[in-house]
């Protein structure tokens, strides 16, 4: 219970939201082309998957976050 009524209180900080919306995006346009330099024997669409993967978890991890901020909503 001290945890929910904490985590009402002060929030999720501000800058972590930051970073990860900044990472989402501007992460596919740095790791795409350069995957698709570096692993171009595998075909796009396995580089597109790849480049997929952290992108949805990233935005998953940035819900979760928003959902965290008011414990009680």
């Amino acid at each position: 219970m001290e945890n929910t009524i904490g985590i009402s209180m002060h929030g999720a900080p501000i800058s972590l939201r930051g970073y990860c919306l900044v990472f989402i995006y501007f992460f596919p346009f740095i790791f795409v082309p350069t995957s698709l330099t570096e692993l171009d024997h595998y075909g796009a669409y396995v580089v597109y998957g790849i480049a997929a993967t952290p992108g949805f978890i990233l935005i998953c991890l940035y819900n979760k976050e928003e959902r965290m901020k008011d414990p009680f909503d």
